[in-house]
């Protein structure tokens, strides 16, 4: 009785708690809150230009979601997952808003997309700087990259004036302008000058270039092309006669890219546009009544360079001979004509300072001729008859000889003596090297030998004689050969000079004066019948 009272009441106590309990059948549970979760975790993330990342957006627990994501502000995808491919290296944005029945959230990425060193654009080749045409321009040239992973969009050049450029400090550098490839092309080239591009005269700078792909990546800097700027330098001067006097209107052409200018009233010019300090430059002149003449090279020595030059007139000859050119009698005379190969043949060789100084000592010869007078005759006939030209040029000039008592410092001596043949030569004294003869050197001494033979007997032809030695000493160094002239200097020596109107042809006087005005040892190849042209012309 009292064990089955027991075991009733344990049933009871196990119904009453059974009652009580929540998994009872009857009874629905809470379900679990829903959320949607983001990956990767972090706003700011990092990547290479060759990686591809993915992103994520997931309902938890499990269901249906749908996404935009959203590039730059751009919808770019719908899934729940998104596959990140890098456009270019630098920083991009990425947003996604997800959204399951009514629970909505957004999250967004900040993507900083790093160089890749396996897939940057190779360094450009044949980086180089040479000067441009004018002063301060630089021509910087490269070559065009090729094997790179990813299209080229341009090439950059950079200058800096503080020292080679290199990858850390480009962003320093000036940069001169970007350039976009060209098809079928295998490099480039660009002209930078003072005015726009702040090219620096004088200065040395360094020029780099680097090549940029669609991903924004720029190809690795090794090397610079380092050039020292060029800077200006006018050339100008003055253009006169071989009398001295200017002249108007002569046209000045250079060697430079295409620059002219012309004499103004006072004979001055001035080209217009400047030279680079590197130019050697040639002018050459065109006029119409003197022989056109090219300069040798002229370099710059200071800001300007002042070239004087001086032309020869187209003389009209006497006589009919050497085609009617004075140039080519001159040419003759003085034995400056071009040989091939021999170019010391055509330099013009002239006392240095006038007047000559002229020993005469006393002597008389057989006839009973004072050869001291008749000589000194001969030099006062020379400086008179110049000196009346002159005056009718209107020009002022010194004496071509004066006499001197000092045999020892003089610049001519002569030597009275008979000998079998000739009535009179001249002879180099100084300089006296083995190579060294009239016409080749600048004179320092000169010796005028007259034959004290009594062939030689009247004053008169002593005079003569004398008067075409002293043509001689004054650069007139050959014979002048043309049938029926009345040269001074034609081959029978002068004896009979003194009896025609002009002793001293008006030729020679003209020839004498050109040789004294002329440059010493101008190269008489300079000198033109024609027009001079030049290359670039």
């Amino acid at each position: 009785m009292g064990g089955a009272l027991m075991g009733a009441c344990l049933l009871l106590l196990l119904n009453l708690v059974g009652c009580s309990s929540s998994t009872d059948p009857g009874v629905e549970p809470d379900p679990p809150a829903l959320t949607i979760e983001f990956g990767p975790i972090g706003h700011d993330q990092t990547m290479r230009l060759s990686h591809t990342m993915e992103f994520s957006a997931v309902a938890k627990p499990d269901s249906s979601l749908s996404a935009n994501w959203y590039r730059q502000g751009i919808l770019v995808g719908q899934d729940s997952v998104f596959t990140f491919v890098p456009a270019a290296v630098g920083l991009d944005t990425l947003e996604v808003s997800a959204f399951v029945g009514a629970e909505r959230d957004t999250y967004h990425w900040f993507i900083d997309v790093k160089q890749d060193v396996l897939v940057i654009p190779p360094e450009v080749p044949n980086v180089g700087a040479l000067p441009g045409p004018g002063p301060a321009e630089v021509i910087v040239s490269w070559g065009y990259v090729a094997g790179a992973a990813f299209p080229l969009i341009d090439y950059t050049v950079a200058v800096s004036y503080d020292g080679p450029i290199n990858e850390g400090n480009w962003d320093q550098s000036q940069i001169l302008g970007s350039y976009a490839r060209v098809p079928f092309q295998v490099g480039d080239s660009r002209t930078y000058n003072e005015a726009e591009h702040g090219m620096r005269p004088g200065e040395r700078a360094w020029f780099a270039v680097r090549v940029r792909d669609d991903r924004q990546q720029l190809s690795p800097l090794t090397s610079n092309a380092v050039h020292d700027i060029t800077w200006p330098w006018h050339l100008g001067g003055h253009v006169t006669d071989d009398v001295g006097l200017p002249l108007l209107g002569v046209i000045i052409n250079s060697d430079g890219p295409g620059y002219s200018t012309n004499t103004d009233g006072s004979g001055y010019y001035l080209f217009d546009q400047p030279f680079r300090n590197i130019d050697s430059i040639r002018i050459a002149t065109a006029s119409p009544s003197w022989y056109d003449f090219m300069t040798p090279p002229v370099s710059m020595d200071q800001s300007t360079t002042l070239k004087d030059i001086i032309l020869i007139n187209q003389y009209e000859l006497g006589y009919d001979c050497w085609n009617g050119q004075f140039l080519e009698y001159f040419r003759d005379m003085t034995r400056t004509q071009w040989v091939d190969g021999q170019p010391e043949h055509s330099l013009l060789y002239s006392w240095d300072e006038y007047p000559v100084s002229v020993f005469i000592p006393p002597f008389f010869n057989q006839a009973g001729i004072d050869m001291e007078v008749a000589c000194l005759a001969a030099m006062d006939f020379w400086n008179n008859v110049m000196s009346d030209d002159a005056l009718q040029l209107g020009i002022s000039e010194t004496d071509y000889f004066v006499r001197t008592t000092n045999e020892s410092t003089a610049n001519i001596v002569f030597l009275f003596e008979w000998r079998i043949q000739n009535y009179g030569a001249v002879t180099l004294l100084l300089p006296s090297g083995p190579d060294d003869h009239l016409g080749s050197v600048i004179p320092e001494r000169m010796q005028i030998w007259i034959n004290t033979d009594a062939a030689l007997d009247l004053f008169d032809e002593v005079q003569g004689v004398t008067l075409h030695e002293f043509g001689h000493t004054l650069g007139l160094l050959a014979h002048a050969e043309c049938s029926g002239s009345e040269y001074l200097m034609g081959v029978i020596g002068g004896t009979g000079a003194m009896g025609r109107e002009n002793p001293v042809h008006l030729d020679e006087r003209r020839a004498v004066r050109v040789i004294r005005n002329i440059p010493q040892a101008t190269d008489m190849a300079d000198f033109s019948l024609g027009r001079i042209q030049f290359n670039n012309r």
